[in-house]
């Protein structure tokens, strides 16, 4: 429980930390930053059971540095739900993630469509076993590091810019520290997203 309360408050600040940083940079030319929500379909990759993907979904901040030319910089600040639904039985592998995706955000020529690419690390925040018998929380890993990709469209929503992408995240980082000889060892996480972000500043 100890390690799950310090993993919260490190959220909670990178999360206040964002709210503080980001209106003052704002100010800087080529910058602009909002919120975004997504729809996310999540599951385990290479796990040895039968699974569901399950429906959650993604939302927190967005900034994004203009580097003057087809590439920009986007990184997020996000609340994250991960995890297959499982039928029957006690086995409930919901978890959920403070998500920090940094991605070059490429332009296609004139046109409002871009592509993402980049890395991503996630913080577990939530426990579903920590009342279980056996305590199987501490085979749970905490930080999982992914990649994602994407494609999106640039437009404005009245007189406010946005943006509107499809995303692929693949978890890098095994979710259980199971046994080598376990064979869900090397379940990782994998979300198909689809999301919306707005520039407030």
């Amino acid at each position: 429980m100890a390690w799950l309360l310090r993993s919260r408050a490190c959220a909670i600040l990178l999360v206040l930390l964002a709210l503080l940083v980001l209106p003052s940079t704002s100010a800087a030319q080529g910058f602009r930053g909002g919120v975004r929500a997504d729809l996310a379909l999540s599951d385990f990759r290479g796990a040895d059971f039968d699974q569901d993907r399950r429906v959650g979904f993604r939302a927190g901040l967005w900034g994004e540095l203009d580097l003057s030319g087809p590439v920009d910089i986007l990184a997020e600040v996000v609340y994250a739900t991960k995890g297959p639904d499982i039928d029957g039985g006690s086995f409930d592998p919901h978890f959920d993630y403070i998500e920090i995706p940094v991605a070059a955000k490429v332009g296609l020529g004139n046109s409002p469509v871009y592509l993402l690419a980049g890395p991503s690390i996630s913080f577990r925040i939530s426990d579903p076993y920590d009342d279980s018998e056996g305590d199987a929380s501490e085979f749970l890993n905490t930080v999982d590091f992914g990649l994602l990709g994407g494609v999106g469209i640039d437009f404005a929503l009245g007189s406010l810019p946005a943006m509107v992408d499809v995303r692929y995240h693949t978890g890098l980082s095994v979710i259980f520290d199971f046994d080598e000889d376990d064979d869900d060892r090397n379940s990782r996480n994998q979300v198909i997203s689809v999301g919306m972000g707005v520039a407030l500043f």
